[in-house]
């Protein structure tokens, strides 16, 4: 279809694409996650180069790290909230 602009320019708009037709950034990374990687998957590596015992004290430990963190950004959140100002409405 053709269109005028004000300026007397005139642009063809072409209609919507098909379904069938997907889009350039869907279809390369349709193409990227199909292709195998040659590099060796580093997580699988390291907890093949250790026992249960070390895994299961390696894992333990990430997940009492975790939980302090969460705990120190709730304990951060109040703090700050009872130091903030009352809100006038």
């Amino acid at each position: 279809m053709r269109v005028s602009g004000l300026s007397g320019t005139t642009r063809t708009i072409t209609g919507p694409r098909s379904a069938s037709t997907p889009p350039l950034a869907a279809h390369v990374m349709t193409r990227m996650a199909s292709k195998p990687s040659n590099l060796p998957n580093l997580r699988r590596l390291f907890v093949e180069a250790r026992t249960e015992a070390e895994e299961s004290a390696y894992s333990r430990n990430a997940f009492y790290n975790l939980v302090g963190f969460m705990s120190s950004v709730a304990v951060y959140s109040l703090v700050a909230q009872r130091m903030a100002p009352p809100k006038m409405t």
